[in-house]
């Protein structure tokens, strides 16, 4: 009983993280309600079906969508939980972010005079130095993506 997540955007594990997958076990439980949201578009679903008991349930969403997972009722609600991570070349990245908004600021940077070129965006997320190296701007998710637009 009990066990739920809070509202929130996935941290950045592992290199290239880009999303989640959830994968409910078998089990017997009430509630544990998923609860997903993304760009003002929010899903809800019901992990807890009439075979829940016998079958496996699963969810996969962008890292940088905010999600929740509500209270247990009775049972236990069992999941493996997966960071689905990118290895590849940047053109076929995996990602939910507008590139338009990245290429705006990378337009504005390569304006600024070489005395305004240093400057601090403070970051919610983490993420590893490797993963900036490789992608740039377009690791960024959440929040953080939001507040360089």
């Amino acid at each position: 009983m009990g066990g739920s997540v809070e509202k929130h955007s996935d941290a950045e594990k592992t290199d290239g993280t880009f999303a989640t997958l959830t994968v409910q076990l078998p089990s017997m439980f009430t509630g544990g309600t998923f609860i997903g949201s993304h760009n003002g578009d929010s899903r809800t679903f019901a992990l807890q079906t009439e075979d829940s008991a016998y079958n496996c349930n699963f969810v996969a969403y962008y890292a940088d969508s905010e999600h929740e997972i509500e209270s247990v009722g009775i049972g236990y609600r069992m999941e493996l939980v997966y960071s689905l991570c990118y290895i590849g070349n940047d053109s076929s990245k995996p990602h939910t972010c507008d590139l338009g908004t990245s290429k705006q600021l990378q337009d504005h940077m390569s304006h600024l005079s070489p005395d305004e070129s240093l400057f601090c965006i403070p970051l919610k997320q983490s993420y590893t130095p490797s993963t900036f190296q490789r992608l740039g701007m377009g690791t960024l998710k959440g929040d953080d993506k939001s507040n360089t637009r």
